[in-house]
């Protein structure tokens, strides 16, 4: 019971990184191709600390899986 729950936390994890990673990129892109004239892409630190740990786990998944 306790393996499939934390399965289950391991997948919501990868799906909650995956979106982040795609706010980020969203984010970037508009700044920089939506609007007439581009503004500076201002990213904070807690921002980009969770932006570098989504895109870790996405490429650990990725390479090795989600494995226990």
């Amino acid at each position: 019971m306790g393996l499939i729950l934390l399965n289950k936390f391991l997948i919501v994890l990868l799906v909650l990184s995956i979106l982040n990673c795609i706010k980020e990129i969203t984010s970037f892109t508009w700044n920089w191709l939506g609007k007439n004239s581009p503004e500076r892409w201002v990213i904070g630190s807690k921002d980009i600390f969770l932006l570098g740990l989504s895109i870790s786990y996405v490429l650990t998944c990725v390479f090795n899986g989600i494995t226990l």
